[in-house]
């Protein structure tokens, strides 16, 4: 059997589910948070405390694949009969897009919020936020699934100006702009990151432009919030005095915020 073929059939397809997330599809709600890391990294360290504080009852579910068993499975949140999940979709463009790609097909899902980290390129500064307009693609793996010409790296506005609205009520610095995907960490070279600068990025990852492309090929909403976690052109990068000094403040505060901001998506506060 050809292993895209399996997402045709229902019964393999649910198999497909409780490997790559360890849910069966009809558990699936109308709003998904996605991420590629775990979600200890893109959630406070006393989350739990906060989810208790808010009246949100959460237990984790684990994927049987046996990478992404060992990071702790995933959060289901429920408060007030609404439930939400948040997913880790592994890290990097490559395993990212499979596992997007099998989500976005599920018709349950419709509303998806992306939260992750970006190195920051200019107008920015470590611990802010950053909603993207637009996203620069430097990666070729979604091209094997979409027509690039025909479905571009961009997110729905509607979500981004309310999701931009969730993070403003943190009082963070929340910022709109054009960002960039690149499809490897050590391809980032200095004259690389300062051609990105000319050609109006604010920000860089290595995901996004895939999450959009492919949620625009399988017609679902899509947006993404982002937390600067360095500057690398600018001093604050993790080699910089500076940032040792500040980043716990930096990064709690910034994680804080994306936790607000995923229960505000998710309606559960």
């Amino acid at each position: 059997m050809v292993y895209h073929d399996l997402l045709r059939e229902p019964e393999a397809r649910n198999k497909i589910f409780l490997d790559e997330f360890g849910i069966e599809e009809d558990q699936l709600t109308r709003r998904i948070v996605v991420s590629p890391m775990p979600f200890n990294y893109i959630f406070p360290e006393n989350y739990k405390e906060q989810l208790k504080e808010n009246g949100v009852s959460f237990s984790y579910v684990r994927p049987t694949d046996p990478i992404l068993s060992a990071f702790h499975g995933n959060l289901f949140l429920e408060k007030n009969g609404k439930k939400g999940f948040v997913l880790f979709l592994g890290r990097g463009v490559v395993e990212f897009t499979e596992r997007i790609t099998i989500l976005s097909l599920s018709d349950r899902v419709e509303d998806i919020l992306f939260l992750g980290s970006a190195g920051g390129l200019r107008g920015v500064k470590t611990g802010d936020l950053v909603v993207p307009e637009a996203v620069i693609p430097f990666e070729n793996v979604s091209e094997v699934y979409v027509d690039v010409i025909r479905y571009l790296p961009l997110p729905d506005e509607e979500l981004s100006r309310e999701v931009e609205g969730y993070a403003q009520e943190t009082g963070l610095n929340v910022i709109r702009g054009v960002h960039a995907t690149v499809p490897l960490i050590y391809m980032e070279t200095r004259e690389f990151l300062e051609y990105l600068v000319k050609i109006g990025a604010i920000t860089v990852d290595m995901e996004l432009s895939a999450f959009f492309r492919i949620l625009n090929r399988n017609g679902k909403r899509g947006t993404a919030l982002l937390r600067v976690s360095d500057v690398p052109l600018y001093g604050q990068h993790f080699y910089s005095e500076e940032y040792e000094r500040t980043k716990k403040t930096l990064r709690r505060r910034a994680l804080e915020s994306m936790l607000h901001v995923a229960l505000r998506f998710l309606g559960l506060i």
